[in-house]
Parts: structure tokens; sequence; C-alpha cells
């Protein structure tokens, strides 16, 4: 289990902590003023090297202008999609609900929660921008590896039985 931060540092730049070993990221956006993203223009994001691992959320620390801004927010694994915002004004409860002029953290609900990255897919975090202006601080990614490598789906057991002397352990207990 890990945290990744992603901070914007220039229009094609961000600087990153916690990352996965071996990942990387790229960023980029339409608009010249770093973090910032007037009607039309986007902001991607876009991970390599997260294989095996499984994204349990995102946060977006986000602001937009005092009494505009609106967009949408979609991040896809491959060509699957694991979370999203429609688009809508930022003071809309699918965003902050309320126009905010201080970076806040956006949550967006996660769709696929449980798909695991398979080897060569890119996670790709977009915003689009609809009405001026919204402003992207950081994007957090909220990871866990899979102890599995047959990709897909996956879900933690409630229990392991190990053939020792037999003996059924459930998940948080411990024996010696």
């Amino acid at each position: 289990t890990g945290t990744a931060t992603y901070t914007i540092t220039a229009p094609d730049a961000v600087t990153s902590s916690g990352a996965p070993s071996g990942s990387s990221a790229t960023y980029s956006q339409n608009y010249t003023t770093a973090g910032q993203l007037t009607s039309g223009k986007t902001a991607t994001l876009t991970l390599s090297g997260y294989d095996n691992c499984v994204i349990t959320g995102i946060t977006l620390s986000m602001k937009s202008n005092s009494s505009k801004g609106a967009g949408s927010f979609d991040a896809v694994a491959g060509t699957t999609k694991i979370a999203s915002i429609a688009d809508s004004p930022f003071n809309n409860t699918n965003w902050n609900g309320a126009w905010s002029t201080s970076y806040v953290d956006i949550t967006p609900a996660m769709s696929n929660s449980s798909y695991s990255i398979q080897s060569g897919e890119d996670v790709t975090l977009t915003i689009t921008a609809s009405a001026n202006s919204l402003y992207i601080e950081s994007y957090t990614i909220s990871y866990k590896q899979n102890i599995s490598s047959g990709g897909g789906d996956v879900s933690e057991p409630d229990s392991v039985t190990l053939d020792i002397t037999e003996h059924t352990m459930n998940v948080g207990e411990t024996i010696t």
C-alpha cells in the first residue's frame, strides 16, 4: 500500500513522491499558466509502470474562480475507466459543492477500485475545463500492489489455509 503525489511545477512537468519503484509520470496541459485550465483546455497526467497495482483512491488538489469554473475528470487504466466526474460547475457536489479560491481536496468516486493494472498499461488522468477557470495543484494516488500477477479484478480472501499441521488463519490473525 502506498500513496504517490504528483505536484505541477510547469505546464509540462510534475514532481513526484511516493510513486511505485520503476514508475514514471508525464504531465501536459494546453494552457500557458501552470495548473490553470480555461474553457476547452485540458490537463493530462499519464502514469506508467503501475503494473500489477490497484488504484484505490484519487485526490485532486483544486480550486476555481470565485464564482465560475466547470469541467470534467476521467481516470482510465488502459481502456478501463476507474474514476470520473461528470461535466459540471465546481460548486456542484460532483466537485466541491462550493466555489473556492483556495485549494481543496476533491475525491472522485472510484468506479473500478479493484482493477489490477496490466503490464504496459498507462493510467491517464484528464481534467477538461468547460468554463473558466479550474486550477489543479496536485494529484494524489492511493495504490496497493496486487500480489497476483494475473491482472483483472482482485479481491482479498477472508482466510488462508496453510497445510503445515493444518491451521486456518483469518486475515489480521497472527500465529507463532
